[in-house]
């Protein structure tokens, strides 16, 4: 009928465009229902017992990575063992190293480079808090949601989708600016309640159910078929769609 659909990656409770109403939100996934349904899902933290922090990024400046490496010594100086996984790899992993040697922080943080999805949400779901302090505007951060999938509170920037996304569910904490003070002091705030901790991790597994990849496709024909008037046949596996 001539109506052409535009879904931008993210969400908010405003339009994309306040020009052209025919552009609306849609989010990125990356996991079926049974893959949601078979994550191993992360332990919540016990006070005394070791805090892994873990990030998921590609290693370059405005991933801003570093304040994740920055944060720690604050952390362990307030008598907590601390230790910090980085996913990922880049341009900006000398930086990062070298920071990492500076504050003599070689056997708290952990480079895993680049791996594979499977050991992505292993180690996810290994872990106790998922930082994610970047200075760019985000889409819809597969990462975080995948560290939300497998029961992970966060801690975050306040860019783009992700104040609706952790606001919306109570699943974590946003950082007012994400540098190494801010982070370090959300951590601790978050640690020095186990127990809130813990229903912010359930409240993100929760949350995250409501993104596989089988909603992602319902809310794609539910925009489609509301433009166009009209109801779209579904696809049958095993057949050709058209």
């Amino acid at each position: 009928g001539g109506r052409n659909i535009v879904l931008a990656t993210g969400s908010a409770e405003e339009n994309p465009s306040s020009k052209n109403l025919n552009i609306k939100w849609i989010f990125s996934t990356s996991f079926t229902q049974n893959e949601f349904d078979a994550f191993a899902i992360a332990q919540p933290w016990r006070n005394g017992s070791t805090i892994k922090l873990i990030t998921v990024a590609r290693l370059s400046f405005e991933k801003n990575i570093i304040a994740c490496i920055d944060a720690l010594p604050t952390m362990l100086q307030q008598g907590y063992d601390a230790q910090l996984l980085i996913v990922g790899d880049g341009i900006d992993r000398l930086r990062l190293e070298n920071q990492t040697r500076l504050l003599n922080l070689d056997s708290k943080v952990k480079f895993l480079g680049n791996v594979d999805h499977n050991e992505v949400l292993e180690t996810l779901s290994q872990s106790h808090i998922f930082v994610f302090p970047t200075q760019v505007k985000e889409g819809f951060p597969k990462a975080l949601l995948e560290a939300m999938a497998v029961g992970l509170p966060v801690v975050a920037s306040s860019v783009s989708v992700i104040p609706y996304l952790l606001g919306k569910c109570q699943c974590g904490m946003l950082l007012n600016k994400p540098d190494a003070e801010n982070l370090a002091e959300a951590v601790l705030q978050m640690i020095a309640n186990p127990q809130q901790m813990k229903r912010m991790g359930d409240n993100a597994r929760k949350a995250a159910e409501g993104y596989t990849l089988e909603k992602w496709g319902e809310q794609i024909r539910h925009e489609l078929e509301s433009a166009w008037g009209t109801k779209l046949r579904k696809h049958q596996p095993g057949t050709t769609a058209k």
